[in-house]
């Protein structure tokens, strides 16, 4: 097995790199107000007051919030809207593993998903070219550096992402682009007809007195510990071995008890294939070995780090962690890394790689603290594109007639295309094309004032990191826009910043005094917190015990900085405006105070319509400032 070394001097600063985000619990407010006004009006007492602040009726947002909270006009057309509710019917870990709490029990194999996309046929199969990414953070950059550079080079490239922002769509894109509701609905409809006849085939064959392999009840697949001898879970790790005994994996019945994830995730893969991609980007959803989508056998899979996050479902140690990460790598196939070399997470790597048959492991170096995010997600982008041109993929036209020189390669006349490389990355058009993909990246937007006030503009920053080091690194990276007042839309610039008022709504399981303490760092002036929660106690730290944790740290509570507490997102809004106005005292208005919303990615995803709604064109303010 071969491992190699490559340098950061071909690096390029490309987009702010923070990561995916998912407004699936994107409540604005709790959960408990919808629960509890049918019971205050059956007994006759007056009703709740109202939300802070009704989301506009045609702001897009995730199916389930459309369950809960009626809008005027559905989210999605008829087709799509029936197929999710399907979907919905499922489990699915990706909302249940929030809820449950710690050392939480999930289903992990690839097994169901491997069933499921066999009885459509093996789509994934017809992928011809295909990444495979896994890594703590950054998978979601790496994957639109990689996807805008392939459709530079001429190809048609899809990826397979999650979770999504807005809409469900956003989950498979081609060439930068959601799907087609449509496309999307006729897919996740074949998927699911494909696991009922696997659960009719499990019926059968219990009804015959053959058991269908056992397991659990069709649409209530039994929860397992880690680890285990699930589909695609070999080099994967020991685990606990909680379904080793009896794995789904041989069993012809496995997509019967196929989740939301695996169903979305063969639709992902079925809709790529019929679109016809050249080449696919593909995000693992969870860890690696035992993900849904490790059923690609991709010839290179990308590891971007390793923290401790999910330590409670993959860990609990960062080499548990990287092994089960490591898992994606193929037979023959190369696993590109940015974890630095000679450390113990590197050992497990290789290990994985060798007992895997990998061709083997190149390490991106990316040690050194001057290096940002971009700089660090850009040369995993370009160590991948180095190596599909090293195996024979080539620069072409979009007709798929090979170029004689494209993306800055070499090659003149009428000669062989330049390969496929790194250089794609400058190529016109490319960072633009990644950033519009990815939405969420510390975006800014100007909010404008009250009418007849005259005030200037609050700017607000959205940015879903949820971890100390990725909010570190998303408030330094507003700092250094802010210092250059780099601003874009409308010819409007953000000011420097005269303070920052900083909403933040964090999960029960997250570092919030970590995350806190990071922004205070990382942040020129912090006025307030503002503390809030998207959904109920047990899904994310209530309003006031976050209000607790960042108030005992010392560069916040010992040093002044005020800290105020909001009953849900909405409301958390209103005070942060009005205190970044210079109503709520503290720091002063005057254009010179700043909003960043940050600490989770459901906590974006919330205010995202709303803010979007009042910056736009519209409202009289700047729809957005990226990259």
């Amino acid at each position: 097995m071969q491992v190699r070394q490559v340098g950061l001097a071909r690096c390029h600063t490309l987009l702010p790199a923070a990561q995916p985000w998912l407004p699936y619990h994107a409540w604005p407010a709790p959960l408990k107000l919808c629960i509890l006004t049918p019971v205050i009006l059956a007994a006759g007492a007056p009703p709740p007051p109202p939300l802070a602040r009704p989301q506009p009726p045609d702001a897009p947002a995730h199916h389930a919030v459309g369950r809960l909270f009626p809008r005027r006009r559905p989210p999605y057309g008829r087709r799509l809207a029936a197929a999710l509710a399907r979907l919905d019917a499922l489990i699915d870990w990706e909302r249940s593993a929030r809820v449950v709490g710690a050392r939480r029990k999930m289903r992990v194999s690839a097994a169901p998903c491997g069933d499921l996309l066999a009885r459509l046929g093996s789509p994934q199969a017809a992928l011809p070219v295909t990444v495979h990414i896994t890594g703590s953070k950054g998978k979601g950059t790496v994957a639109a550096l990689t996807a805008a550079a392939l459709t530079a080079a001429g190809y048609r490239t899809g990826v397979y992402g999650s979770p999504h922002v807005t809409t469900v769509t956003e989950r498979v894109r081609i060439d930068g682009v959601p799907v087609a509701e449509e496309a999307l609905a006729a897919a996740l409809e074949a998927a699911l007809d494909a696991r009922a006849a696997a659960v009719a085939d499990r019926g059968r064959a219990a009804a015959a007195g053959g058991g269908g392999g056992g397991g659990a009840a069709p649409d209530a697949p039994a929860v397992v510990g880690n680890g285990g001898g699930g589909g695609g879970g070999g080099g994967g790790g020991d685990g606990d071995g909680g379904d080793s005994g009896d794995s789904v994996a041989g069993r012809v019945d496995a997509a019967a008890d196929a989740t939301w994830f695996d169903v979305m995730t063969a639709a992902g893969f079925l809709t790529l294939a019929t679109a016809g991609v050249d080449a696919a980007a593909v995000e693992v959803g969870l860890g690696g070995a035992l993900d849904s989508t490790n059923v690609l056998a991709a010839p290179v899979a990308v590891l971007t780090n390793v923290y401790s996050e999910h330590a409670e479902i993959i860990g609990p140690t960062r080499v548990d962690i990287a092994t089960e990460k490591a898992g994606i790598v193929a037979r023959d196939g190369r696993l590109i890394t940015g974890v630095p070399p000679g450390s113990a997470v590197a050992a497990a790597i290789e290990r994985v790689a060798r007992a895997r048959a990998a061709a083997g492991v190149t390490y991106v170096c990316l040690d050194g603290d001057d290096l940002s995010v971009e700089e660090r997600n850009a040369a995993l982008a370009g160590e991948v594109l180095d190596e599909l041109g090293r195996n024979g993929l080539a620069v072409r036209r979009p007709t798929g007639a090979p170029a004689a020189n494209a993306g800055g390669g070499g090659g003149g006349g009428g000669g062989t295309p330049p390969p496929v490389s790194h250089r794609l990355l400058d190529a016109p058009g490319v960072r633009a094309a990644a950033a519009a993909a990815l939405p969420g990246r510390m975006e800014l937007f100007a909010v404008p004032p009250p009418p007849s006030t005259g005030a200037p503009p609050v700017w607000v920053a959205i940015d879903g990191a949820h971890v100390p080091a990725s909010a570190a690194a998303a408030a330094a990276a507003l700092a250094d826009r802010v210092a250059a007042g780099a601003g874009r839309g409308g010819g409007a610039a953000p000011p420097p910043a005269h303070a920052t008022t900083i909403v933040l709504g964090v999960g029960a399981d997250k570092d919030a005094a970590g995350i806190a303490g990071a922004l205070v760092a990382a942040l020129p002036a912090v006025d307030r917190f503002v503390c809030t929660a998207v959904g109920g106690e047990d899904v994310y730290l209530c309003p006031s015990a976050l209000a607790a944790a960042v108030r005992a740290l010392p560069c916040v509570g010992g040093a002044g900085v005020a800290v105020e507490t909001a009953a849900d997102p909405a409301a958390a809004l209103d005070v942060a405006l009005a205190a970044a106005r210079g109503g709520g005292g503290g720091g002063g208005g005057g254009g010179r105070s700043w909003v960043l919303v940050i600490g989770s990615l459901h906590l974006a995803g919330a205010l995202r319509p709303a803010v979007v709604a009042m910056a736009s064109p519209g409202g009289g303010g700047v729809a957005a400032a990226k990259g």
